[in-house]
């Protein structure tokens, strides 16, 4: 059996064409060598990292990577059994469908498969398109060889869980399958089937996945799942909420070889707990030192800061950490905990902050404007918490509230009717810093948008006054470099207020 695994284009809209990254499709290269390992024929189509020179503008909206007619004419000369497509985000869900179309014009009769997260989250969705016959939930790997027997003829399609597909006009689900508890039992991701070389091109002219290095990186995941009910997060619909991890000697093994056969010199960590349980990060990093791996990385998806030691900070530093982010999302305690639901104490995080900023570590944090419930005395807390942290050196990322499929804060919007569109669109999900998709009694999408700029600007002066080095990074500061004449009257006018 031969299956062809596709990583889709890119779209993002005229004028943001910086925000275009080249990531590395860590699920499909999972998938592709524990395929392999039981003797699957396995061929990957990053089409983003393989064509992320080629750009096609349409109606305002920018496509990168290579062209429909290069991916199905790659597609037909592997001549393969089933096609996989893989769909991350909403906002690209539109590349999924597209690619699906192609395919099938071409080859009306190969299975097309989706997944990711989107395709996981919203199955009828997606299986509402005529050109996919099948969604995996979850984790692939299981599923993903299931499938392919299924599709071989040696098993039925019930006895696959983690299957959603169309059966007399209906969506059937074959049920909820078990996470994979032995991660270090999955061979390592399949890199020699991708275009290594293109990823570490991409980062070189400024199009590394998560931050402005031009060192040779790569990504790295070291656990799996979610056991905390953060309100607005997908993630433990897609990894489940039992956390997982690997081995520290599974990890280190894995960082050396990436070290020796391709020269990589900076790591993304791409867990959204890896500081989970602090005895075994402290071992990853220690490991680091003791193996004498000359690396150095940071963690782009947010770390525990309550998990944060002194001991865990330093080893962080020694190992090679360049920057952490920690989620704060609110400045309002109150709000954290009842309506994100987000069991974080804000004092512990600042304990974490001075004990990262004592060591010198570049420190991110990440605040959501917007999540219903939020009002004007809570967004005036979470202003003041941040230029707290910007007085600290903190570099501020401040996010609209996007309500993602499947969440509880999507489904409390949709009870509510407070979503713009009942259905919003890829599209809609794509402007969605630009044009919030939420309005309730509290606040319309203007005044979410005017929230947003005034934490942007008052947590920048504070970096600006406090520590100017910080400034450079930040989401103001390459903004002023795109409309100066506005950001600058705009903190004139903020700097009077009081907030």
């Amino acid at each position: 059996m031969k299956l062809c695994l596709i990583n889709p284009p890119w779209t993002t809209v005229k004028g943001y064409e910086d925000s275009i990254r080249v990531p590395f499709p860590l699920g499909l290269a999972y998938i592709a060598s524990y395929l392999q390992t039981n003797g699957i024929e396995v061929k990957i189509i990053d089409a983003l990292a393989e064509g992320w020179r080629v750009r096609q503008e349409e109606n305002s909206i920018i496509r990168v990577g290579l062209a429909h007619k290069q991916i199905t004419d790659m597609v037909s000369g592997f001549s393969p059994d089933a096609v996989g497509i893989s769909c991350m985000f909403t906002s690209q869900s539109g590349n999924l469908h597209e690619t699906a179309f192609s395919i099938k014009n071409e080859l009306p009769d190969i299975p097309v498969i989706a997944g990711g997260a989107h395709a996981s989250v919203a199955p009828d969705v997606v299986l509402r398109d005529s050109n996919i016959d099948f969604v995996v939930h979850g984790e692939g790997e299981h599923t993903m060889l299931g499938l392919m027997r299924h599709l071989e003829g040696s098993i039925d399609i019930s006895e696959v869980k983690g299957i959603h597909y169309r059966y007399e006009g209906e969506i059937a689900f074959t049920g909820q399958r078990q996470p994979i508890m032995k991660l270090d039992s999955l061979p390592r991701p399949a890199y020699s089937l991708l275009p290594m070389d293109e990823y570490f091109r991409s980062g070189e002219a400024g199009m590394a996945p998560r931050s402005a290095t031009r060192k040779k990186w790569m990504s790295v995941i070291t656990s799996r799942g979610c056991p905390f009910r953060c309100n607005f997060c997908s993630v433990n619909l897609v990894s489940g909420r039992i956390w997982r991890a690997r081995s520290p000697a599974s990890v280190l093994d894995e960082i050396e070889y990436l070290k020796e056969k391709y020269m990589v010199e900076h790591i993304f960590f791409e867990d959204d707990n890896l500081t989970f349980d602090p005895s075994r990060a402290e071992a990853i990093f220690n490991g680091i030192i003791e193996r004498g791996i000359n690396i150095t990385w940071e963690t782009p998806n947010g770390i525990r800061a309550d998990r944060l030691t002194a001991s865990l900070v330093d080893s962080m530093k020694k190992s090679g950490c360049t920057g952490l982010t920690i989620a704060v999302e609110s400045g309002d305690q109150e709000f954290l905990y009842n309506t994100i639901k987000k069991n974080m104490d804000l004092k512990k995080l600042e304990y974490a902050v001075k004990i990262i900023k004592n060591k010198g570590i570049d420190l991110s944090a990440f605040f959501i404007i917007g999540i219903p419930g939020e009002t004007e005395k809570t967004v005036t807390k979470t202003i003041n918490f941040s230029r707290k942290l910007a007085r600290k050196g903190v570099r501020p990322y401040f996010n609209i509230a996007v309500p993602l499929l499947g969440t509880e804060m999507y489904r409390d919007a949709k009870a509510k009717k407070y979503l713009q569109k009942e259905e919003p669109e890829p599209v809609d999900y794509l402007m969605a810093m630009q044009k919030p998709l939420l309005r309730t009694p509290d606040y319309d999408p203007e005044k979410l948008l005017a929230w947003r700029k005034k934490a942007m600007l008052l947590a920048s002066l504070e970096l600006l006054i406090h520590n100017p080095s910080s400034l450079l990074a930040s989401e103001t500061f390459l903004r002023l470099k795109k409309e100066p004449l506005s950001i600058l009257k705009n903190i004139k006018i903020l700097s009077r207020g009081t907030c």
